[in-house]
């Protein structure tokens, strides 16, 4: 039996990559395979991060500000504050390294949701769009 959480990964690339208003971000350095974090933006520059390879969910990352004022409850929500060079947050962790390389992630305070269903992504990504 497949688990929900082996299939988001191929739905979120699925979804992500058919989608006419967003287009994937080059990563930084052509070296980095995008084995960590792939970068997309909407076509109202919304950027969005997602960490594919976890394996009891997968992480999306947005501006604090680009969140939805409603999150799903099954989704793990930690936010990231700018430090002016970094990312922390309470716990002394910070973020995905990568996100630096992009400009439209730097300065701004982040937001990580740990998502484990397609329709708890479909939500989230969903409301980026708007």
């Amino acid at each position: 039996m497949t688990r929900q959480i082996d299939e988001l990964p191929g739905f979120l690339k699925g979804w992500l990559s058919a989608h006419p208003r967003i287009s994937e971000v080059a990563a930084k350095t052509a070296s980095s395979g995008r084995v960590h974090l792939s970068v997309y933006r909407t076509t109202h520059g919304k950027p969005l991060g997602v960490e594919y390879d976890k394996d009891t969910l997968q992480n999306l990352w947005l501006r604090a500000g680009d969140a939805p004022s409603h999150i799903p409850s099954g989704v793990k929500t930690t936010h990231k504050a700018w430090t002016g060079h970094e990312w922390a947050s309470p716990d002394g962790k910070g973020a995905n390294s990568n996100l630096r390389g992009y400009a439209d992630f730097r300065g701004y305070d982040l937001i990580r949701l740990g998502v484990k269903t397609q329709a708890d992504a479909e939500e989230i990504l969903t409301h980026l769009l708007k």
